[in-house]
């Protein structure tokens, strides 16, 4: 049994904030910072905790293991185990966005539809003309710069700016795994072992960053700051939300795996295989990281019911199928041969490492927001066979279909898309590294090491993978590694990058 109780950040100079919707409704502010909107409080107001978040105190990770010799010959085991583990700490960037955020760190956002900024060269609309010619907002009596620091109580707040802050309804829910596994080995005759078990885990309070401020969903109206929905309810004299974020802790994920493996070690030959079937599924939105606070949310609003459900569906590291098998074989060494045969043909080594497995899940965004809620893109709506040719049409260069661009079109006005999370996935990887090597020895003392190794022996076509954004009428996309090119360079859902072709090197190495 382990206790480990989960303390939050101390920040040294007690930087923090926390966001209140009941206080928001009712017009309560801060008395450290009484220019802040209603319903955001700072550490030294009432009901604020230590450190901006309670602390867990209730962590106990209990853990049971056994192991069975079946039949008592020490050939047949059965293994078993669960237990309970906690995250050991905040990640420190949780911390920096808090520090980041007004009034700690001195920022102006000129964001049009929240404010209306000047021209170019007068954004803060100090000249006339500018207001005359642009109707901008008179920017400079809240111009933060020079800024004093730490902030007094009468700093300014403005219209856009960002505010963070943990969910003030709990305290810190740690991140939770429950892990359990059932394992049974046979040891077979010539050395083999045999190896067949089951492991799941299930984690609770993954962290996730929640939007609180987005506009209801519209056909017909888009998103400006006066439909802002925290924006809508704040008193008309306060200042307007811009960004307000909240990492709630309240991602769920399963996973459940069958894994079979072998090892064996004999004179010349050792052998290791092992294959995985698994399932990871989760409800984080795609694209977001587990530590909060990182920009990205789900394209439904928080309060929507059906967020979750919309979000669930595969991990974005999940591969169903995973094989993975090494070997090592000593070719026979001729020591019955003379000594030219010995050293040219005997005392070989042949090496070589197998890795196949499916491909990575896909979720399909649509590149624009209409949705209107302005929380983020959006998916398309499916109406064909995703799989299939058209998105190589027009190429001018090597190119391969994968996925079918008309089975997809945007999304209606208002709505979010039918396409589930991660319900496409990209090809999957096979390949084979192989390595045959020698010593020539010369002197007891002096000996000569060959090595050819060759990587991806059989060359076979492995593409990259990425997240795939279309962006409007589907017809364009993007990718962090180039693998599908935009509409102007290449073809929406074709395969254009792959990873490293066969390659083959050699070496030699004097001992002595």
């Amino acid at each position: 049994m382990r206790w480990e109780p989960g303390f939050p950040w101390r920040e040294v100079k007690n930087r923090w904030t926390q966001f209140r919707l009941p206080d928001l409704i009712a017009g309560v502010h801060s008395t450290v910072f009484p220019n802040a909107p209603a319903g955001l409080f700072f550490p030294g107001d009432a009901g604020f905790p230590d450190n901006g978040l309670r602390s867990s105190l209730n962590n106990f990770a209990p853990r049971i293991g056994f192991a069975w010799d079946v039949f008592g010959d020490s050939k047949t085991s059965l293994r078993g185990g669960a237990g309970i583990f906690f995250d050991t700490r905040m990640a420190g960037m949780t911390n920096n966005r808090f520090v980041d955020s007004t009034p700690f760190s001195p920022q102006l956002l000129l964001q049009t539809g929240i404010v209306n900024p000047g021209t170019f060269s007068d954004p803060l609309c100090t000249q006339a003309a500018t207001r005359t010619l642009q109707g901008c907002t008179d920017q400079t009596a809240n111009y933060p710069f020079p800024a004093t620091l730490p902030p007094p109580q009468n700093a300014a707040f403005r219209n856009g700016d960002l505010y963070v802050g943990f969910d003030p309804s709990h305290k810190w829910l740690v991140p939770t795994i429950y892990n359990w596994n059932l394992l049974i080995e046979h040891q077979l005759p010539s050395g083999f072992l045999v190896r067949a078990g089951y492991v799941g885990s299930r984690t609770n309070h993954l962290g996730e960053t929640m939007n609180l401020d987005p506009c209801p969903p519209s056909a017909t109206t888009a998103c400006t700051a006066a439909r802002r929905r925290l924006n809508v309810i704040k008193p008309a004299s306060d200042v307007s939300f811009g960004d307000l974020q909240m990492v709630p802790y309240d991602i769920n994920s399963t996973y459940h795996t069958l894994q079979l493996s072998t090892e064996g070690r004999g004179k010349t030959l050792t052998l290791t295989g092992s294959y995985t079937f698994s399932r990871s599924m989760d409800d984080l939105p795609p694209g977001q990281g587990l530590f909060g606070f990182d920009g990205t949310y789900s394209t439904r609003p928080w309060d929507d019911p059906l967020r979750h459900q919309f979000d669930y569906g595969p991990s974005e590291f999940d591969h169903t199928h995973r094989f993975v098998a090494s070997y090592v074989w000593q070719l026979p060494m001729l020591s019955s041969r003379n000594a030219l045969a010995r050293n040219v043909a005997g005392g070989w080594q042949l090496s070589g490492l197998v890795s196949a497995q499916t491909g990575r899940p896909i979720t399909l965004l649509s590149g624009q927001n209409l949705s209107n809620t302005s929380i983020g893109q959006d998916r398309p709506n499916l109406v064909g066979s995703p799989y299939g040719p058209g998105a190589c049409a027009g190429s001018t260069r090597s190119c391969v279909n994968w996925i079918n661009p008309a089975a997809f079109v945007a999304n209606p006005a208002g709505t979010f898309g039918n396409i589930g999370k991660g319900s496409l996935r990209f090809p999957g990887l096979y390949s084979w590294d192989m390595g045959l090597g020698k010593n020539f020895s010369f002197t007891e003392r002096i000996k000569l090491q060959f090595r050819a190794e060759f990587f991806n022996v059989f060359n076979r076509v492995n593409y990259d993978e990425c997240q795939i954004t279309g962006g409007t009428s589907l017809t364009g996309a993007s990718c962090n590694t180039n693998f599908i090119k935009r509409s102007s360079t290449g073809n929406f859902g074709a395969l254009k990058q792959a990873f490293d072709s066969r390659i083959g090197q050699l070496a030699l190495k004097l001992l002595f």
